[in-house]
């Protein structure tokens, strides 16, 4: 139920690992005779030992981030495009000079300033 790793398109795999987590804890709870919410907390306890929660935890903060940095979208593929047409051409012109207009490019566009903190929100986003 809304096990969505949006980042890797995952799904299937968070599902089915709760789905058997679930079960190993009803087998538990029937063997003891226990279906308290004390014995059933321990499906809770198993998602949180396995990957499934901290995957989800590890990047609840990402669709957030990726709404209100709408430069991800624009701005950025737009500069990745232009050095990678700029780094691809064959010309007389020495890479260095190419990455230095690269470079002069992303700064017009985008501060230092700015791209400090677009890549600091990023990390934190994901961390």
């Amino acid at each position: 139920a809304m096990l969505v790793n949006t980042v890797h398109r995952e799904g299937s795999n968070l599902a089915m690992t709760s789905g058997r987590l679930a079960a190993e804890t009803v087998i538990r709870a029937r063997e003891k005779g226990d279906f308290s919410a004390r014995s059933l907390s321990l499906y809770r306890k198993l998602l949180e030992e396995s990957f499934v929660l901290k995957d989800l935890k590890k990047y609840q903060n990402l669709p957030r981030y990726l709404k209100s940095h709408r430069e991800l979208f624009t701005l950025y593929p737009e500069l990745l495009s232009g050095a990678a047409i700029e780094m691809m051409t064959v010309d007389s012109t020495p890479k260095r000079d190419k990455q230095r207009k690269i470079w002069r490019e992303v700064i017009s566009k985008r501060s230092l300033w700015r791209l400090a903190r677009d890549l600091y929100h990023g990390w934190r986003a994901v961390r």
